[in-house]
């Protein structure tokens, strides 16, 4: 017996649907990965700022405006961060929250929005 194409049809059409999905699937264990990553990238900075704190340190150091910046430059939405002068660790400590929260809402499918954050404190 031949195949014909409307035969095979049904065929491609479902192991093309089946690659999609595996498609999907890939891409939010990606995504999934990704905000993982991030989140332990400000965890670690949480450690520091939590050390600088017990030390009593006045200001946390310049760098770690720059620390901050590269987490905030590879989030994959939009993050209005300005911190003009070197905050104290209790006051970077609450920036690093209110990121985290921002990456936490977008983990969970929410738009991370300044109306957002403001409702889930």
């Amino acid at each position: 017996m031949e195949m014909g194409y409307s035969a095979a049809g049904p065929l491609v059409l479902a192991a093309m649907e089946v690659r999609e999905a595996e498609e999907r699937s890939e891409m939010e264990r990606l995504r999934r990965h990704y905000a993982s990553s991030l989140l332990h990238r400000t965890d670690r900075i949480l450690d520091g700022l939590e050390e600088l704190n017990l030390y009593e340190v006045a200001r946390v150091p310049e760098t770690w405006g720059l620390h901050i910046a590269t987490v905030v430059a590879d989030l994959p939405f939009d993050y209005g961060l300005s911190v003009h002068k070197p905050p104290t660790p209790t006051e970077a400590i609450d920036i690093v929250f209110d990121l985290q929260q921002a990456l936490l809402l977008w983990m969970t499918g929410l738009e991370p929005e300044d109306d957002a954050l403001e409702n889930a404190s």
